[in-house]
C-alpha cells in the first residue's frame, strides 16, 4: 500500500439536494486531501447537482466528477457506476444523507496501512458511528438527538460470526482497499437494499475488518413523514429490508445446499433464528423485570400490616420453608 493512498468515495444521490450538500461539505472538511469523489446522481433531476457542485469548485479543485444516471439503477447499481469510474487504491461509499467527523479519513487511511503492513489480509477498516435522528424542515435540516450506533462491538477484528446475524456497519463508517472489492465480486446488484450486508458478508469471508475505536462517522436517520427522495431507507421501509433479508438468507442457503456443504448460508440461517431466540428471551426478561418492579411499587404503597395480626394467606398450601 502507497504512503499516500488515493481514496476513492462514492456517493449516491437523487433529487436531495439540502443532503447533497452536508455531504458534499463532510468530504472536503477532510484533513485528509488525497481523495476524489464520484457523485452518482441515480435518475434525478441533475440542474441542482450541477449547481451544488459549482458552487464548491475552488475547494474542490477538480476532484468532484458527477455522473448523471438516466434512470435509476438503485442503491447497489449506483454504487457500481460510481466505483467502477474510480481507479484509486483505496474506497468509501459515502451516502448523499450521511457525514464524517473531519478526522474520518486521516485515521482510517494511517490505520489500514498500519494494519495491512502487519496483517497483509487487513482489507478494510471502520470506526464506530453516531446514530443521528433528524427530520427535513423545508430546506433546514433539524437534529433531533445523537447517540452512539455500535459501540458495543469490541475494537480490533470484527466478528464475521456476528455479522452473519446482522449488519452492524453502515456504508459510511468502512473503508476498504479496492483489490479487496475485486476479490469479493463487487456489489451484488440483483436486491435493492441490503447489499452492503452481502458485501461485508463476502468481505469477511476472505479478508480482515478491523474496528478502530473512535466515533468518527455520522449515520443520519430521518424520524419524520418525509416521503419520496426525503425518505430514509431505515426508518420507512423496515418491512422491505426484513423481505430482502429472507431473500438473501434463503439464496445463501441454496448455494449452500448445491454444493453440499455447510457453510456460509447454513451458518446464516442458524445464526438469525439464534438472534430471534435472544431477543425474545430478552423481552420475556424485560417483561417479567417490569412486573416485580409494579408488584414491589404495589407493595411499597399498601399501609403495613402487622404480622400478628393476620396469617399468610396459602390456599390451604404450607408455605416454603415452614
Amino acid at each position: 500500500m502507497t504512503e499516500s493512498p488515493v481514496v476513492g468515495i462514492v456517493t449516491r444521490t437523487k433529487n436531495r439536494p439540502v443532503l447533497l450538500k452536508r455531504a458534499v461539505e463532510s468530504v472536503l472538511f477532510q484533513t485528509y486531501r488525497n481523495w476524489e469523489m464520484v457523485i452518482v446522481n441515480d435518475g434525478g433531476d441533475p440542474a441542482p447537482v450541477e449547481t451544488l457542485v459549482a458552487r464548491y469548485a475552488d475547494d474542490a479543485r477538480g476532484r468532484i466528477r458527477i455522473i448523471h444516471n438516466p434512470a435509476s439503477l438503485g442503491m447497489e447499481g449506483a454504487s457500481k457506476v460510481g466505483l467502477a469510474a474510480l481507479d484509486s487504491e483505496l474506497l468509501v461509499v459515502h451516502d448523499d444523507d450521511d457525514s464524517w467527523a473531519p478526522e474520518f479519513l486521516v485515521v482510517t487511511v494511517a490505520e489500514l496501512r498500519r494494519m495491512h503492513a502487519v496483517y497483509p489480509t487487513v482489507h478494510g477498516v471502520t470506526t464506530y458511528a453516531h446514530r443521528v435522528l433528524e427530520r427535513i424542515q423545508g430546506n433546514l435540516v433539524e437534529i433531533e438527538s445523537i447517540a452512539p450506533f455500535n459501540d458495543w462491538v469490541p475494537p480490533g477484528f470484527l466478528s464475521l460470526d456476528r455479522m452473519l446475524m446482522a449488519n452492524f456497519i453502515p456504508p459510511i463508517s468502512f473503508l476498504f482497499t479496492r483489490a479487496a472489492y475485486e476479490g469479493v465480486g463487487g456489489v451484488y446488484e440483483p436486491i435493492p437494499y441490503l447489499g452492503d450486508w452481502d458485501f461485508l458478508v463476502r468481505f469477511l469471508s476472505k479478508y480482515e475488518i478491523v474496528m478502530v475505536p473512535q466515533l468518527l462517522a455520522f449515520y443520519h436517520w430521518r424520524t419524520g413523514a418525509e416521503t419520496g427522495a426525503m425518505g430514509n431507507s431505515i426508518i420507512g421501509e423496515l418491512d422491505r429490508h426484513r423481505f430482502y433479508r429472507q431473500m438473501l438468507l434463503n439464496e445463501w442457503l441454496r448455494r449452500d445446499l448445491a454444493a453440499g456443504r455447510f457453510g456460509v448460508g447454513a451458518y446464516a440461517n442458524l445464526r438469525s433464528h439464534l438472534g430471534t431466540l435472544i431477543d425474545q428471551s430478552e423481552h420475556l426478561v424485560g417483561l417479567a423485570e417490569e412486573a416485580r418492579e409494579g408488584a414491589e411499587h404495589d407493595d411499597a404503597g399498601r399501609k403495613p400490616v402487622d404480622p400478628r395480626a393476620a396469617e399468610p394467606r396459602t390456599n390451604g398450601v404450607k408455605p416454603a420453608g415452614r
